[in-house]
């Protein structure tokens, strides 16, 4: 899921200050661009300044279908594998990461749920998936077009757009198993 709002340069420095997050900064297009790489949910939930309750509500969500079927959405990163297998990040390490994964990923529509259960795992972090490898969860400042020329005149009022970036998972059914993952 992707968030884009309007914001001056001052306000990603100072965001990037109040939070303690690593930043990096690079030139594409002659415009500048910033870059904090969130290596995880907590990451996430830590720099929106979010509290628990406030993380406890927007951490899944069930949608009922007219027709009876659900979807849950998750605020969880996923990749899944060339042989058709959804890999759930449940933490990450420095050297590790845990996994959780189904043996297959056949669904049981009568039973509304997945045949197979989720099994966690511990795995270095080099034996993700290559999807997985870096979490996709980052904001992004680019300098405006329209501000290019402006940059020496205006140093840090520059304004820009920040782009945030929040992986999600949308799971057949309650999702009630993978759910239990956040806990």
């Amino acid at each position: 899921m992707m968030v884009e709002v309007e914001a001056v340069l001052r306000a990603v420095v100072q965001f990037v200050a109040m939070t303690k997050v690593a930043c990096s900064h690079y030139r594409k297009q002659a415009l500048s661009v910033r870059t904090v790489k969130l290596p995880d949910r907590a990451s996430v939930y830590h720099a929106m300044g979010m509290n628990p309750s406030m993380v406890e509500a927007v951490q899944s969500r069930v949608f009922k279908r007219q027709y009876g079927s659900k979807t849950t959405r998750i605020l969880m990163e996923h990749c899944t594998t060339e042989e058709g297998k959804i890999v759930y990040v449940v933490s990450r390490g420095v050297e590790t990461a845990t996994v959780a994964s189904r043996q297959s990923e056949e669904y049981d529509p009568r039973r509304k749920c997945f045949v197979n259960p989720l099994v966690k795992s511990s795995l270095a972090v080099t034996e993700l998936p290559d999807d997985l490898l870096v979490s996709s969860g980052a904001l992004t400042w680019k300098e405006s077009r329209s501000s290019k020329w402006q940059l020496e005149d205006l140093s840090d009022l520059v304004s820009g757009k920040v782009s945030v970036v929040v992986p999600i998972s949308v799971v057949q059914g309650d999702g009630g198993d993978v759910t239990a993952l956040l806990l």
